[in-house]
């Protein structure tokens, strides 16, 4: 490899890796390790992974451990709770093999807890939860219902029986599994519930102080007076409906493929594939394709809006490589967009959805807002101008992210905002009808009275909150080399490149400007598999010190590129 020592150091490391899978998560009580999961009540008994064979049977294929709850000493009145995940998990499937009992002594069962939060205070008893029990004793029936028990009536706020008949209620091991979602149009939550993958039917919580989100996890009951039933459990998981997958998404628009996309409004232009080279200006490393949405015809006042994944999709974060304007004519920006829902009933416009733009204009901000705008008084319920002094405003290729989280303590969302890696702030929305969940996608408006703004996007992630990953997973996708984001960034006078090579090859590591153009070469040649470290000191291949600006680090090997945005700042 050839190198200038003035320009960097390079420096050979121990190669690591890790990688996880943020919001989807299993448990099979193999490794014995219960750290990650919690008592709904601090006192009471924790969870354990105990021998199979201490189970009453031997769950076939279940491996040697299982988890095994029960209150010992009857200080719950017999229950016990034991919970997964975080209380602001929303929207999730969770499911688990359970080890029913039939005619069990005196009110007895077992099953799996759902929208968890013993800090929720309900109006009968401490807290709220939903669980799906399977009560096979005279009544013969699953039971669906939340712990709001009035002691005046013994009436549960939220409470179905749901006949037993016609399931296979021999005691032993089955599997049970909820969908739970949170309904955006009246803020009501659906358990679709199973039993040995026959659905159960579909039941809707609009009961008192009922919880919007919550923990999941598992539950065992008997009411003797003297200890709880032991309730076996194994293979529990959890995962964010519409599919792990398809939460976890990618595009980079290289395969053309645009199929999964779809208009906000049903007639509005689709988003296309293009070549790079139809776009304003090359981004580099972003391949050959990439995004391209325009309102063509202003039959949306200039608006373009196009989504991917859910409406019942929330807690994600969304980013993507957006060609920015500066000083477009008239009122013109791009950028992405969150919590979109198109069937969701506004006060002031049709459907819900949040944009984070880059408005580079006079007004020289980034905007935040809904589109709830108020004809008689042209404000939006919830908007909020960033001021954009001290970013890179060069028009060109830059980088949006947008990480949303809905509130469990008041139901609002909170929205934190990214440009070239720089945090622009949290701010919270708590707008009339503002929704709870939606599709992410992207934006692009210029309101002349002709047609849109032309925007162009790529390198488009969605991912679940809590995903540990490379900044961007389309980046990621070479498996003969990663790199990482540079350290410190933004950077003056000098910033560290890190990136590690799986294979040995040609590979070459350079610095453009936005325009595109080459500012210097960090390194060149034969590359060793092996982790690298470079520095580079802000010059450009001339020793001269760089402008203020944005700046794109490119690693190549063949026809592969990882590249990421870095902001020199004087």
């Amino acid at each position: 490899m050839q190198r200038k020592a003035t320009i960097f150091t390079l420096i050979l490391l121990a190669m690591t890796f890790s990688l996880a899978f943020g919001q989807a998560y299993a448990e099979d009580f193999e490794d014995g390790d219960v750290s990650e999961w919690a008592q709904y009540r601090a006192d009471e008994e924790m969870i354990q992974a105990v021998d199979m064979t201490s189970a009453p049977a031997v769950l076939v294929g279940g491996g040697d451990k299982v988890g095994y709850i029960q209150d010992l000493d009857y200080s719950y009145s017999g229950a016990a709770i034991l919970l997964d995940g975080e209380v602001t998990d929303a929207n999730y499937t969770v499911e688990a093999d359970v080890y029913v009992y039939e005619n069990a002594s005196t009110s007895a069962y077992t099953g799996i807890v759902a929208y968890a939060d013993s800090s929720h205070q309900g109006p009968h008893s401490y807290g709220y939860y939903v669980k799906l029990v399977a009560d096979f004793d005279g009544d013969n029936r699953f039971r669906l219902y939340n712990n709001q028990l009035n002691f005046s009536t013994f009436q549960y706020s939220f409470h179905n029986g749901i006949d037993a008949s016609g399931v296979d209620k021999t005691e032993g091991w089955h599997h049970m599994k909820v969908i739970v979602n949170t309904n955006a149009d009246d803020n009501t939550v659906s358990y679709q519930c199973f039993y040995d993958e026959i659905d159960l039917g579909t039941y809707v919580d609009d009961s008192d102080l009922h919880t919007t989100m919550g923990q999941p996890g598992l539950y065992a009951f008997q009411q003797n007076g003297v200890d709880g039933l032991a309730g076996y459990f194994d293979n529990f998981t959890v995962e964010p409906n519409g599919g792990a997958s398809e939460l976890d998404h990618a595009e980079d628009f290289e395969d053309s493929d645009v199929s999964e996309w779809a208009q906000y409004r049903v007639d509005e232009e689709m988003i296309q594939a293009v070549d790079m080279t139809s776009a304003p200006a090359v981004l580099i490393g972003g391949g050959d394709k990439v995004g391209y949405i325009q309102d063509l015809d202003y039959s949306y006042s200039g608006a373009a809006i196009l989504l991917t994944g859910e409406t019942m999709f929330a807690d994600y974060t969304v980013e993507a490589d957006v060609y920015v304007y500066e000083n477009a004519s008239t009122s013109a920006y791009t950028g992405i967009v969150a919590y979109a829902d198109s069937s969701h009933q506004g006060p002031h416009s049709y459907g819900y959805y949040v944009k984070l733009v880059a408005d580079f204009d006079g007004d020289n901000r980034f905007r935040l807002y809904n589109n709830q705008l108020n004809f008689s008084t042209f404000q939006y319920s919830f908007h909020n101008g960033i001021d954009a002094s001290g970013v890179d405003k060069t028009e060109g290729w830059h980088h949006m992210k947008v990480v949303v989280s809905t509130n469990p303590a008041d139901s609002t969302v909170s929205y934190q905002c990214f440009y070239d890696e720089i945090d622009l702030g949290t701010y919270v929305d708590d707008s009339d009808m503002h929704t709870y969940m939606g599709q992410p996608g992207l934006y692009a408006f210029q309101q002349n009275g002709v047609d849109g703004l032309a925007g162009y996007f790529d390198n488009y992630s969605v991912v679940a909150n809590g995903t540990t990953s490379i900044d961007n997973k389309l980046q990621s996708r070479p498996v003969t080399m990663t790199m990482h984001q540079n350290f410190p960034n933004p950077f003056n006078p000098s910033t560290s490149i890190s990136f590690e090579m799986h294979e040995a090859g040609q590979a070459s590591l350079m610095i453009y400007n936005i325009k595109g153009e080459t500012i210097t070469t960090l390194a060149q040649g034969t590359i060793q598999p092996g982790s690298y470290q470079v520095t580079w000191d802000g010059r450009d291949s001339q020793g001269q010190i760089v402008a203020t600006g944005n700046y794109i680090a490119v690693l190549s090997k063949g026809n592969e590129q990882v590249s990421r945005n870095m902001l020199m700042l004087k």
